[in-house]
């Protein structure tokens, strides 16, 4: 008897997804949707193509504070736990496992680029999430999670599939050699390293919180032919705007215009007006 009950436990174990069983690795990070939503809501798969669902639930310009991880046998959320503008620094991941993750750096080019994260189960087996080149400009686009305990030389690293252009953030190869850290720990860093790659850019608010600037804005909402004062740029000079679907990028500052960005405009006389198209929305906004 005891005989057949045992292989009844084996034969329900093998049934259950290798989510559930922690032994299939992590190999793929992608978006759900095309379009400029795209970055709310992702799919994280293993080698057995089983899925697990990443995405914010809300919309909003605190729609980042909320994010939802779900699977056949996976229910977690991740939300952060910092104070005031930074907020963003530290996060904990509630789901089989309580996890907190924080950011080594405060604020500057580093803030967003490496990270510490650890079960409250084992608060001693620390891993670290960081950029692998990060003096480079590109630093974003190579991620790896390694152990910062014992002396395992395991890692898994996150790669994007596409180098330049408009979809190099969309889709990533994950190579997971790293067996001794559990699927919810995993599953934790794929979902800080997005937050980590994307927010920076897509969304205003959570940029100037990267770089230690007051979380507010300049944009706001304006009709056809209305104008934005900009200061006397020189010849050929940009202003920089990113993601401009969802607004200009400002943090109460004048940002640094190089060459090459996104916006072109011609040499303005002082107090000169820039005619610009509506505004649907901008996340860095405030009344």
């Amino acid at each position: 008897m005891k005989s057949v009950i045992s292989l009844f436990m084996l034969l329900g174990f093998l049934g259950q997804p290798l989510w559930a069983q922690e032994t299939s690795p992590l190999k793929q990070l992608e978006t759900e949707y095309i379009g400029k939503d795209n970055w709310r809501s992702w799919w994280l798969r293993n080698s057995a193509n089983e899925k697990v669902k990443i995405y914010m639930p809300y919309s909003g310009k605190n729609a980042w504070e909320d994010w939802r991880i779900e699977g056949e046998t996976v229910d977690a959320q991740a939300n952060p736990t910092g104070i005031g503008s930074k907020k963003w620094q530290e996060w904990e991941w509630q789901g089989k496992e309580r996890i907190v993750m924080r950011s080594l750096f405060q604020h500057g080019d580093k803030a967003w680029q490496e990270w510490e994260i650890y079960s409250e189960a084992a608060p001693d087996e620390v891993y670290l999430l960081r950029t692998k080149y990060s003096s480079s400009e590109k630093a974003w686009e190579e991620w790896e999670l390694v152990p910062d305990f014992g002396e395992s030389t395991g890692r898994l690293a996150f790669n994007t599939r596409y180098i330049g252009g408009d979809k190099n953030w969309e889709s990533w190869d994950l190579r997971d050699e790293l067996p001794e850290a559990s699927s919810e720990i995993k599953m934790a860093s794929s979902f800080l390293m997005l937050f980590s790659t994307i927010m920076p850019y897509c969304h205003p608010k959570a940029r100037c919180a990267f770089n230690g600037l007051p979380l507010k804005g300049k944009v706001k909402f304006v009709e056809h032919g209305e104008d934005i004062k900009i200061k006397y740029v020189d010849y050929d000079a940009d202003i920089k705007v990113q993601f401009v679907e969802w607004g200009a990028d400002d943090c109460g500052q004048w940002q640094k215009v190089d060459y090459g960005e996104d916006l072109k405009v011609r040499i303005v006389d002082w107090n000169e007006d820039l005619k610009v198209e509506k505004v649907d929305y901008s996340p860095g906004m405030q009344d």
